[in-house]
């Protein structure tokens, strides 16, 4: 299981590789697919305070795998 940082490290990575912008404040959490059982993700998302101009970023909890990375420009 990775921790939090390192889904946010993962995530900055990704949107580096996708020449995304990277704007603050990030606001991450984490999720479990299903109440007891299920994947255990962590989802990032970027300019958290607004809408538009956002990065999501799905990371898997158990191997950090990028499981979705979208760019939201509203």
């Amino acid at each position: 299981m990775i921790s939090e940082e390192d889904a946010l490290f993962r995530a900055r990575r990704a949107a580096e590789e996708r020449g995304w912008s990277w704007t603050e404040p990030i606001h991450v959490t984490r999720a479990r697919a299903y109440v007891i059982v299920g994947r255990v993700t962590y989802e990032v998302r970027t300019n958290a305070l607004s809408r538009g101009n956002n990065l999501r970023i799905v990371i898997d909890a158990t191997d950090g795998t990028v499981l979705e990375a979208h760019r939201l420009p509203r």
